[in-house]
């Protein structure tokens, strides 16, 4: 196969392993590691922060960066010419017949960095471990589309016939990674890092960099020709091979199984220009005849580029600048420029970027006024000759002179955002004035009245008190006299003391804390007499759907304040809440009927006459789809629906004489099927299915 065809070949291959087989797995992060059941106890090695150093700016072209450059300061431009034959895009365009414009008829994935190891063995047919180490451009939606583009560093292993469930060690260029194989003997595993639309400088935190490349012989002006396998260079930790070893219950490599090759194929072309971004393009101006234009742009670090500024009303002029950064001060003659050009003109071709020109806002003061609750903002354009709309995003806008307040503002914005009608826009954060705020108030709650009995211990409970509260006090301010037990701290106890007659005891609570809190009081209502005892009331009896919840209800109980439920009869349940007046449980499958009893009690003793209720379970309903007897084989098919599902549910069939046919099981999904030869010869037209959850019908059997 000749090196075109080959670089093909290994482009398509790489398609179907795409980034949009794992796309609908990632989430708003910068980094995706997928093994899925694939792979698993994974320790998966750091990212290799400051193997890429920098980016460029990115093209007027595609909206992909010029070009990432790594700490070797090798710089790389994204493969996209189809005709290149050592670094071409990931698929032509989608219209060969027509040229190359985005994004209408564009690659939807290309590469500054491709580097591929694959390691078969013939003693071991079946094995074949393909390595990626890519950087890689693309689109988040996955077709070509303005404003989605992403570049990820991916690794990535593709590996089978290996050993199964066992714990591998992979060395390569970019590190370390110990994977498990799964029981087939097969390791798929992709990690990304940078992954998120337009955010390009994430992908210099990958593990993908410095790059690698032939270590002789690569054509002048790439990494290597995309085909060739070769031994390469550029790992930072000098480990310019992929090893993959088996290892053993203590982590080390156990020497049953031991792959390693040096040899890759790689693809990518270092960048021939510099390219050039526009950071910001403002005018001022406050006549007719001084207006001024200021221009920032930024191109490669490296280089000592031409840098130019053309546009409507402007003289061609040079930029001046160092450390990749780039100024210009240009005057403009009468009209205002919508938008001008900024030039590298030391790329060949010559880099362009067209920028948008806007006024410069500046905001002089945002204060936020707290014992006033007012909100002042000062702003100005640099427009002086005729001023634009300037509006505060969300509060309104400024007036002639560039103020605004605005008041009654309980809380205020962290920043405010001032825009122009002329596209200039500025961001301040807001500071804060006026005296310090109140802390908040405690609040004394001494909790609800109550009602109780004579000789029963009360207890009274702060806990409903909010705030800061640092401390309780407890007294009593009216009643006959009791001893309270725990009277400085959240909850005080005392014994409700005999009377002749209902009496009112009246006990004040009083809190620390800030806010100068009030006391507040409870009125605890000690009864004279007792009740009798409770009388218990287990609720009506219940006919149920089987499998599901059942509520018991002992409300209707008088005088109780305990309560005891336990089952008399029936197939056993599982009660939820015993103790307490409404409690639940799952109504078993069946026909039986659960029984339960309730016994009610209250300070005085238990009810001597508990309650029973009774909770019958509704019966299913069940359908024969199918009832057919086949002379010749005295076979019976019968089949149906239930709509209480298996397991634990059966169907038994019956023909019209009461002669069993035969049981048949219910499954997850209600069905029943039974199929059965019988020395039963078909004597009436009838059969019948019971269940043995109540339900039961009847069909016409079908003779043949």
């Amino acid at each position: 196969m000749d090196k075109t065809n080959a670089h093909a070949a290994r482009l398509r291959r790489l398609r179907g392993l795409s980034r949009r087989a794992i796309m609908s797995l990632v989430l708003a992060v910068g980094l995706l590691t997928t093994g899925g059941i694939f792979a698993y106890a994974a320790v998966i090695g750091t990212p290799n922060s400051g193997g890429l150093v920098a980016v460029g700016p990115v093209s007027s072209e595609n909206g992909f960066p010029a070009w990432y450059k790594d700490k070797n300061g090798v710089r790389l431009e994204p493969c996209v010419d189809v005709n290149d034959p050592n670094c071409a895009a990931a698929a032509p365009p989608p219209d060969t017949s027509k040229p190359m414009s985005f994004p209408d008829n564009y690659p939807d994935e290309m590469f500054y960095q491709l580097a591929d190891s694959t390691i078969t063995d013939p003693a071991i047919p079946a094995f074949k471990a393909v390595s990626s180490f890519n950087l890689e451009a693309a689109f988040g939606g996955g077709v070509p589309k303005a404003n989605d583009q992403i570049v990820f560093g991916r690794v990535r292993f593709f590996y089978k016939g290996l050993p199964g469930d066992t714990k591998f060690r992979i060395t390569h260029p970019y590190g370390v990674d110990e994977l498990s194989s799964d029981t087939d003997g097969a390791i798929r595993f992709t990690e990304d890092g940078g992954l998120s639309i337009g955010q390009f400088g994430e992908a210099l935190n990958s593990r993908i960099g410095p790059f690698l490349q032939w270590d002789t012989g690569a054509p002048a002006g790439y990494l290597g020709d995309g085909a060739t396998e070769h031994a390469l260079t550029g790992s930072p930790v000098n480990t310019n091979y992929v090893q993959i070893q088996s290892l053993g219950a203590d982590g080390k490599p156990d020497g049953k199984f031991d792959e390693k090759s040096t040899l890759f194929t790689v693809m990518g072309k270092k960048a021939t220009t510099s390219g050039v971004g526009v950071d910001r393009v403002t005018y001022s101006r406050t006549s007719a005849d001084d207006g001024m234009l200021d221009v920032y742009a930024n191109t490669n670090a490296d280089a000592a580029p031409a840098i130019e500024v053309t546009g409507s009303g402007i003289d061609p002029t040079p930029l001046r600048g160092e450390a990749g950064h780039y100024v210009g001060r240009v005057p403009f003659k009468s009209a205002l420029p919508s938008s001008v050009t900024v030039t590298n003109t030391s790329d060949v071709p010559a880099s362009k970027k067209t920028a948008d020109v806007t006024d410069a806002v500046r905001i002089t003061n945002a204060t936020y006024d707290a014992d006033a609750s007012t909100l002042t903002i000062n702003a100005q354009s640099s427009d002086k000759l005729s001023p634009p709309t300037l509006t505060a995003t969300g509060l309104g806008a400024l007036d002639g002179s560039g103020v605004l307040v605005v008041g009654n503002l309980d809380a205020s914005p962290a920043d405010v955002t001032v825009k122009s009608s002329a596209g200039g826009s500025a961001t301040l954060p807001v500071t804060m004035t006026g005296k310090g705020f109140a802390p908040t108030p405690a609040v004394a709650f001494a909790g609800p009245d109550q009602k109780v009995l004579q000789g029963a211990t009360v207890t009274l409970d702060g806990g409903g008190s909010t705030g800061p509260v640092s401390g309780f006090h407890w007294k009593q301010t009216a009643g006959p006299s009791v001893d309270l037990t725990g009277a400085d701290a959240k909850t005080a106890t005392f014994k409700a003391p005999n009377v002749a007659q209902d009496t009112t005891l009246t006990f004040e609570l009083a809190i620390d804390g800030p806010g100068n809190p009030a006391p507040n009081s409870v009125d605890i209502t000690v009864l004279a007499a007792a009740p009798p005892a409770a009388d218990s009331n287990a609720g009506p009896d219940q006919t149920v759907v089987q499998a599901t919840a059942v509520k018991l209800d002992g409300t209707g109980s008088t005088n109780a304040t305990g309560y005891a439920w336990k089952q008399t009869g029936g197939p056993a349940v599982t009660l939820t809440g015993a103790n307490t007046a409404t409690p639940t449980f799952t109504m078993p499958k069946g026909s039986d009927p659960v029984t339960l009893q309730l016994t009610a009690s209250n300070a005085n003793g238990s009810d001597q006459t508990p309650d029973e209720v009774v909770i019958k379970p509704k019966p299913d309903a069940v359908n024969i789809a199918r009832a057919q007897y086949t002379r010749s084989t005295r076979e019976w098919r019968v089949e149906g629906t239930t709509d209480v599902f298996g397991p634990g549910v059966t169907i038994t069939v019956f023909n019209a004489a009461g002669v069993k046919i035969g049981p048949a099981d219910v499954d997850t999904l209600g069905a029943w099927k039974l199929r059965v030869p019988s020395s039963t010869v078909a004597s009436t037209a009838t059969v019948t299915a019971k269940s043995s959850s109540g339900g039961s019908a009847q069909l016409n059997v079908s003779v043949k």
